[in-house]
């Protein structure tokens, strides 16, 4: 009996033990995830404290960028207060202050291109840019084309233009409804040059580009009519004749056989006067001197304004093909500002690109490589202008189109039957019948 109470009393304890055990297992599990989670968390805050670190490190960096920036704005700041005068000076240079004061002037609606503007504004512009413009003084932005005008000679220093088949397509534009005028805007009074400059001085108002260019526009032909951007006192049978030539030549041959022709055109001095040393002068010449003459550049100027009378005028002329890949052709010409022979070709006035440069301190497309980008125009064109006789035949449609009453047109007829010229010429009967409707 006694060892059976021992036996119940051992397996009620052991049992108790056992349901001890089990619940301190239990709990030790529990204090293990405790343990665990707490651990995980003290993880976690040590990764976000070394994370919060980090960007406290990143912090402090990107502070330390910030003042530093700061510092050198300020430097660069008080940089471009010194240099203020060099950015005044561009803006006056490239008369970008008459463009914003004409935009204020408009209302922001922008410039009055009637006037041009100190900026490109147009395709145009973009091409003719593209090789490089031959000096950037005073230059000014027209519809059809660029000029650089020269205040103290009152002439334009070159005139730049584009002619392709497509100007002459649509006719708008009439000769009649232009005129000579100094309207131009972006030089001062006194240093215009005016229609009384010209008057009764011997000299004609030669365009430098031609009007008959730019019949696809009133506006753009009335701008060729510019004293000052396009004008230079020219040689009237010059002008009339073999420089009309010239112009003929770009605009109704070279735009047949290529796909674009620049034509940059200006006035030219050269020497033109040479002294020889007298005997007397010879002898008493410096010991090492070798002089034996002297050479001057000796040239007219015209009108109470001192127009300057150039010495010689020249055209360059870059041609480029229809085939993108091919060269551009280039030919570059100076002619005298005096009556030329009816004799003479254009390949008489042919000089290298060079000459005029050194002549003029102007640099031609220099944005192209001359040795890879460009050929002799005339050795792959015959740069043939019309003869006189071409021209005259050429020129009376003109002339009939200009004559004020039917005796001024029976004078032109009689001419053409003198001559032996046919009038039944499509394009001579053609004039003579819209002439004769007018009259």
């Amino acid at each position: 009996m006694i060892q059976r109470s021992i036996i119940i009393g051992a397996t009620a304890v052991s049992t108790f033990s056992l349901i001890a055990l089990n619940q301190q297992s239990h709990v030790i599990k529990e204090n293990e995830k405790l343990i665990k989670e707490k651990e995980e968390l003290l993880k976690k805050s040590e990764d976000a404290k070394n994370e919060v670190n980090r960007s406290l490190v990143v912090e402090k960096d990107n502070y330390q960028s910030l003042l530093k920036q700061r510092d050198n704005m300020g430097k660069e700041l008080q940089g471009f207060h010194q240099r203020q005068w060099v950015f005044d000076y561009l803006l006056d240079t490239l008369n970008i202050r008459e463009y914003f004061q004409n935009l204020k002037e408009s209302g922001g609606q922008g410039l009055d291109l009637n006037h041009g503007s100190p900026l490109p504004y147009n395709e145009l512009h973009r091409d003719l840019i593209k090789h490089g413009l031959p000096c950037h003084n005073n230059l000014w932005y027209y519809d059809g084309y660029i000029t650089s005008m020269n205040w103290e000679r009152k002439i334009p220093n070159w005139v730049m233009q584009r002619i392709s088949l497509d100007d002459f397509k649509n006719k708008i534009a009439d000769r009649k409804k232009s005129q000579f005028n100094s309207n131009t805007i972006s030089v001062p009074d006194q240093f215009k040059s005016q229609n009384s400059d010209y008057l009764g001085s011997g000299w004609s108002r030669g365009h430098m580009i031609p009007a008959g260019d730019f019949v696809g526009s009133q506006e753009a032909m009335n701008h060729t009519f510019l004293l000052n951007a396009n004008i230079v006192p020219q040689d009237l049978q010059n002008n009339t004749n073999f420089w009309y030539r010239m112009e003929v030549f770009a605009k109704s041959t070279l735009t047949k056989r290529y796909k674009n022709v620049v034509v940059v055109s200006g006035p030219i001095f050269l020497p033109n006067l040479v002294e020889k040393f007298t005997e007397e002068e010879l002898k008493q010449r410096q010991k090492f001197s070798k002089l034996s003459e002297r050479k001057y550049i000796k040239h007219q100027v015209i009108g109470g304004n001192n127009v300057h009378v150039p010495t010689h005028l020249y055209k360059v002329i870059l041609a480029e093909s229809h085939e993108s890949e091919q060269p551009l052709l280039l030919g570059a010409f100076v002619v005298p500002n005096e009556n030329i022979s009816n004799e003479k070709e254009l390949q008489d006035f042919e000089v290298p690109l060079g000459f005029i440069e050194k002549s003029t301190g102007l640099e031609f497309f220099k944005k192209l490589n001359r040795q890879s980008d460009i050929l002799s125009l005339c050795d792959k064109d015959p740069c043939k202008i019309m003869t006189y006789t071409e021209l005259d035949k050429h020129n009376i449609p003109r002339r009939i189109s200009w004559s004020r009453n039917k005796f001024e047109l029976d004078k032109i007829i009689k001419e053409i039957n003198d001559k032996n010229y046919d009038i039944n010429d499509p394009i001579i009967k053609e004039a003579i019948d819209k002439k004769l409707t007018e009259l």
